[in-house]
């Protein structure tokens, strides 16, 4: 549920600066033999920051639970993080404005979903800390940069989807035709 809603958030999420515009990211080791081609339509090397893009823009997933529960409902609370990061050589403006753009760019509410941000990363490595990037740290650094905000994500998920239907005796003696 929660790869379709990021989804359907990215879809929403449009910056002038957008480059390499990504969905939801899982850490894999840069260092291993072999990589995956591609993993719903993501190329594994499309993530890792390089001097040849202008913006790299993912979701990364932390975690989710119920937070309430009926007969006919559930809600949810989902930690979500946006990463976005800059090449300053081919990015004509600055990172003050593009940090405010991305904030007010985010979709905070469609259909039964809400964002809420829940945090802004101090501007180190850690951001990258997941994955095995060769040489992540000239990527932090002038002319290079990097952002990331937490969200929350609450949406709700009906328990019945189609109301059942109960057929009796006397609807087979009955001609449809």
């Amino acid at each position: 549920m929660i790869r379709e809603i990021i989804r359907q958030i990215n879809d929403r999420f449009e910056p002038s600066f957008e480059d390499k515009k990504l969905g939801l990211v899982y850490p894999v080791l840069n260092k291993t033999d072999w990589l995956p081609g591609s993993q719903n339509g993501l190329v594994y090397q499309d993530a890792v920051p390089n001097s040849s893009k202008a913006s790299i823009i993912y979701w990364e997933d932390y975690g989710g639970r119920v937070i309430d529960s009926c007969a006919r409902y559930q809600r949810f609370s989902h930690q979500i993080r946006l990463v976005v990061w800059f090449n300053f050589n081919l990015l004509p403006d600055t990172y003050d404005n593009y940090v405010i753009e991305t904030l007010r760019k985010v979709p905070r509410r469609f259909d039964t979903v809400t964002l809420s941000t829940t945090g802004q990363l101090p501007k180190k490595n850690d951001i990258f800390s997941r994955y095995s990037y060769r040489d992540e740290k000239q990527y932090v650094t002038y002319p290079y940069d990097v952002v990331a905000f937490d969200f929350e994500v609450k949406y709700m998920s009906t328990m019945c989807v189609i109301p059942s239907t109960v057929i009796s005796d006397d609807d087979s003696d009955n001609d449809y035709s």
